[in-house]
């Protein structure tokens, strides 16, 4: 199951974290690892699309993720031909998952923006 992040309140999506919409997105990357030891990959996915970023060129889909310590992340793949790379943040609870979303989103286009840089330039040897 996917969630498209931009059909929810925009108004509140990455404002308050006691908001319905943020307590929503908790539980949908959380909700597997309740009352239990599991860990890994949470069995619900968030499609963000963000006007203006580089989830506009590829397809990226947000996760919750608990490893063996138990700790909790939120993390995001990228889906790009043979090199889906998934990244992950520390899950802070006085943060809403929009924001995690967008930090890591910023990463990538960080990334994106700099290997785009090095293709443009050019060396001439004289």
């Amino acid at each position: 199951m996917s969630i498209p992040l931009n059909t929810l309140n925009k108004n509140t999506l990455n404002k308050n974290i006691n908001s319905i919409e943020n307590i929503g997105l908790i539980e949908l990357c959380f909700k597997d690892f309740e009352n239990n030891n599991h860990f890994g990959f949470g069995r619900k996915r968030i499609s963000p699309k963000i006007q203006g970023s580089v989830t506009e060129l590829y397809l990226f889909r947000a996760f919750g993720y608990r490893d063996k310590s138990l700790n909790k992340y939120i993390g995001i793949r990228r889906y790009h031909d043979q090199n889906d790379i998934c990244k992950f943040i520390k899950f802070n609870p006085r943060q809403t998952v929009a924001d995690h979303i967008i930090g890591l989103v910023k990463i990538y286009e960080t990334e994106n923006n700099s290997k785009n840089s090095l293709n443009i330039q050019t060396t001439y040897i004289l």
